[in-house]
Formats: structure tokens, C-alpha cells, sequence
């Protein structure tokens, strides 16, 4: 009999035979004895400490080493089988029991075990700056890197890009008013020319007299690049004294 995946065979144990059977003790004489043999479904194996329980009459047993466990002392008449076990589905049958022994043979489905969910905090990696190579000549290093977070709290106390590099290792800002106005970035390396300067990947005519903040707005800076020395410059971004590669957002700011 195959009932929702489970597969049970009932055989009465014995036949007809010339010899009276022994007598069964008084407490067992009107009960059933049944013995239940329990296999995984797909590999054939013993499935060891399944839990045999029918739930009508309290009665459970654990299946042995050899995937077998035996039921006592369960009244005549249909009882519901349950049988569980660690990585399978619950499987339940209903079955006749008879005054006697028999053998049930049962095959457990294996089930995926659910497991707790996994939480990753982080940001995840912006496709543009994935595409120019940020990230990489991030891994690499060389220079300083501003994205996420720095920027946004740069960005709360001034729209100045400026103010980005006061605090980058080899630069220095100079500004020729009070109150913002007009601001230039230079290596301190004591070079006499500025740095190569990129929007976007495209250089950028920055002269001693032009004006830094003029670049772009800080609210639309995606990522920044600081490269103070020629040395650590990436070779396409050479040309100055260091370089300062400007990466924009493109569309609303999320």
C-alpha cells in the first residue's frame, strides 16, 4: 500500500502450520505485535532512530541499528503509524492491526532541513564605479578613496568639494576668500603644476587660477580618487603632479 510517498508493506509473520503455536502470555494475548522496518527512500539505507509512536494508544519506539523497531501491546483495530525521523518528513498511515505479529516496511522521503536566515549588512558594489575600476585600484591602493558615507557627511557641513581634501594625505587647500569662494587642490610634493584632474575619466583643464568647486557640485560626486604622487598615479591618469580622479552620479541621488 503507497500512501503520500510512503511506502508500506504489511506481512503477517508465520503461515499455517501443523504445530500449535506457543501461548502468549496473558497481557498479550489480545494485543498485536508489530515490527517496523524503516529505509530512506532513495538510497535504500536503515534510517537509524526513526520514532515509531501511534499516537492512539501512547505507544513509541526507536528503530535500531538495522532501521527495525518493534510495537507492543496495540489493540485490535486501525491506529494511525506515525514515523519521524532528523532530516525526513513526517510520514503518517493508518493501518489494521491484528492479534499476532506482523512486519511493516517503511520508506521515509528525505526533506530539506530549514535553516535559520542568514542577515548581510553592507553596501553592495555600484555598477559604474564597478565598470571605471574603482574598486579595483581601490584593492590595489596607492592613493585615498572617498565614496559612501565619507562623502555624505562631508557633504551635510559644505557643498564644497574642496573641503574633500582637507583632510587627504598629501594635499593641501588653498582658498582665496573667506567664506568659500575660489579654491585650489595641490599636491604636497612640491611639484610647480597641479594635478592631473578627471571628470569622469575625461581630463580636465586645471590651471594654478581655476577654481576647484567649479568641478561639480559635492551632492553629485559618486566617488574620488587621490593620487598625491606620480608614482602611485594609475598610468591612463598621469600627466600632473599626482591625480584626482572625479567620479559623478548620473541620475537622481539615491
Amino acid at each position: 500500500m503507497q500512501t503520500a510517498g510512503l511506502v508500506v508493506c504489511l506481512a503477517l509473520a508465520g503461515a499455517a502450520a501443523a504445530v500449535e503455536p506457543p501461548a502468549l502470555p496473558a497481557q498479550q494475548a489480545d494485543s498485536a505485535v508489530l515490527v517496523v522496518h524503516v529505509t530512506d527512500a532513495v538510497t535504500g539505507q536503515p534510517v537509524v532512530n526513526a520514532l515509531i509512536a501511534v499516537p492512539t494508544v501512547e505507544v513509541t519506539a526507536l528503530t535500531d541499528s538495522t532501521g527495525a523497531a518493534t510495537i507492543r501491546k496495540v489493540p485490535p483495530g486501525s491506529h494511525v503509524l506515525a514515523i519521524s525521523a532528523p532530516g525526513y518528513a513526517e510520514q503518517r498511515v493508518s493501518l489494521g492491526f491484528s492479534i499476532g505479529e506482523a512486519d511493516a516496511y517503511v520508506q521515509l522521503a528525505p526533506a530539506p532541513v530549514p535553516l535559520a536566515p542568514v542577515h548581510v549588512a553592507g553596501a553592495g558594489r555600484e555598477p559604474a564605479l564597478v565598470e571605471n575600476g574603482f574598486y579595483e585600484r581601490e584593492r590595489i591602493g596607492g592613493g585615498t578613496f572617498i565614496r559612501g558615507e565619507q562623502l555624505d557627511r562631508v557633504a551635510a557641513r559644505s557643498g564644497a568639494l574642496s573641503d574633500l581634501f582637507r583632510t587627504v594625505p598629501g594635499f593641501r587647500v588653498s582658498r582665496r576668500s573667506r567664506g568659500g569662494g575660489r579654491a585650489s587642490v595641490w599636491s604636497t610634493r612640491g611639484c610647480s603644476q597641479p594635478p592631473a584632474l578627471f571628470l569622469d575619466g575625461a581630463r580636465q583643464l586645471y590651471t594654478p587660477t581655476f577654481d576647484f568647486n567649479a568641478v561639480a557640485p559635492l551632492g553629485l560626486v559618486r566617488a574620488v580618487e587621490a593620487y598625491p604622487g606620480n608614482s602611485s598615479v594609475p598610468p591612463q591618469y598621469g600627466g600632473g603632479c599626482g591625480a584626482i580622479l572625479i567620479w559623478l552620479r548620473h541620475g537622481p541621488r539615491k
